[in-house]
């Protein structure tokens, strides 16, 4: 009887951009370590300087939890982000507003493209788009800044005009007054923005897309208007940029860099874009720093106050896992060293 061949081509790990070099330098033997370097980190001395709220690190936070009370500038942008640069507001993300003159502003973002928005009022896109608004309108950029417009009627009452703007990042906040008068004027920039945050609800909101010069109304593009304004012409979905500035270098897409700054921040070895950033020094509520307790509420898991004794050993249990997540990963890519011997292997049937 013949035999029959079948060609077989399995998949090969390297589609998925892994590189054999991903865990260069990660072995067993120093995965083995792991654990005797954590029991040092984790004795009761080092540990209690670390985090003890009366002395060390932590000195200073409130008894009954091992971090301070959330503040809200940490859950979206922190104070004095807004910038007047000589009557032109810059956001963290880079994108400046300006009232250029009466009746007139402009949004320009990091790529370099532009939204203007003129007379009564119409928005002038920079790849040529053009559409109308009529109402008070928020307008929020890739970064999540808020531009709330105030319109004013104009002439016969039937068409409106910008007449200020209300920037808003984090609890930074300025307002431009009096754009339907002249040029406009530069207010100071406030820390009262989460007091404002919802003080002009119930408008149109436009969301900026990927690129500054697009915008979407409820995740449709805006491709044109009716009536003055009063209603959108939409198009199809349009994703949101980028709501949150990146920090720089820190592209944990990559599984270097991750496994970098996973053991920088856990170790404290400065491997972290941050040298001075570890579990002992690093950012309160950021990544690797120790959980919230709240013991006053009576929410703490084990009931009552902070327990160090029960912290110390969560924290060394956690970081355990880790260690273990790091030797499965990498028995993971040691398969696709089978996977890659198998490929256009004849098999015979």
């Amino acid at each position: 009887m013949a035999n029959n061949t079948v060609n077989i081509n399995v998949y090969n790990r390297t589609d998925l951009n892994f590189g054999p070099d991903v865990f260069a330098g990660v072995n067993n033997a120093a995965l083995d370590r792991l654990d005797d370097r954590l029991t040092g980190i984790f004795d009761t001395g080092r540990f209690d300087r670390g985090f003890n709220y009366q002395s060390g690190s932590q000195a200073g936070i409130m008894a009954g939890g091992c971090v301070v009370p959330p503040d809200p500038c940490d859950c979206c942008h922190p104070q004095g982000i807004l910038k007047n640069e000589g009557g032109k507001i810059t956001t963290p993300g880079g994108y400046t507003i300006e009232a250029t003159k009466q009746h007139e502003w402009v949004i320009t973002g990091p790529d370099g493209k532009t939204t203007k928005v003129w007379g009564d009022p119409h928005v002038a896109e920079g790849d040529g788009g053009k559409w109308d608004f009529k109402r008070n309108s928020t307008f929020v950029l890739g970064d999540g800044t808020k531009i709330n417009v105030t319109t004013a009627p104009w002439k016969d009452g039937k068409m409106t005009v910008t007449s200020g703007l209300e920037i808003i990042s984090g609890n930074d906040r300025v307002n431009i007054t009096d754009i339907d008068k002249g040029k406009g004027v530069v207010g100071p920039i406030t820390q009262d923005g989460f007091a404002h945050s919802n003080c002009f609800a119930n408008n149109d909101v436009f969301v900026m897309g990927r690129e500054s010069d697009d915008w979407s109304y409820q995740g449709r593009e805006v491709t044109g208007s009716k009536d003055g304004g009063e209603s959108f012409e939409l198009g199809n979905n349009l994703p949101a940029g980028n709501v949150r500035p990146n920090p720089a270098g820190d592209d944990w897409s990559q599984p270097q860099q991750f496994l970098n700054q996973l053991l920088g921040y856990l170790l404290g070895n400065g491997s972290g874009s941050n040298n001075n950033t570890s579990w002992q020094n690093g950012p309160q509520n950021g990544f690797g720093s120790n959980p919230y307790y709240d013991g006053h509420s009576g929410c703490s898991p084990r009931g009552g106050g902070y327990d160090n004794n029960y912290h110390r050993e969560f924290m060394r249990d956690s970081l355990r896992l880790v260690s273990q997540m790091l030797r499965m990963m990498d028995r993971l890519l040691g398969m696709g060293g089978d996977y890659h011997m198998m490929r256009n292997r004849s098999i015979y049937a």
